[in-house]
């Protein structure tokens, strides 16, 4: 079951959320997504698979030898992608992953839509 603190903070941050989970592809739930944010929000870092992915690409592809440093600059830049193409996105599948997440259920995967 999720927490009624994170169901506040999904409620909270509901769109971005949905628009996170479209951004991923599926690969976030609302938790996972929940968790990028609250990663933003305090400058931590979220080593996730895909965020992984793309900072291991990122680290071969420059002169920066700081994994954790690419890691927080992959979370900022993914939140900023999926906020700036919020309104292009079809995030009404997202959304109701959403609205479930808030009512207490928690998803497994979102992928399967």
């Amino acid at each position: 079951m999720i927490s009624d603190n994170d169901k506040k903070l999904i409620r909270k941050y509901r769109h971005i959320i949905a628009a996170l989970i479209e951004e991923s592809l599926g690969y976030f739930t609302p938790s996972m997504a929940l968790y990028a944010v609250e990663c933003q929000k305090h400058n931590e870092v979220n080593a996730c698979e895909w965020y992984f992915h793309m900072a291991s690409i990122k680290i071969n592809n420059s002169s920066s030898t700081n994994f954790d440093k690419v890691l927080l600059q992959v979370n900022h830049d993914t939140i900023k992608r999926a906020f700036r193409r919020r309104h292009h996105l079809d995030i009404n599948n997202s959304l109701r992953i959403v609205d479930y997440n808030i009512e207490g259920y928690e998803s497994i995967g979102a992928s399967w839509f």
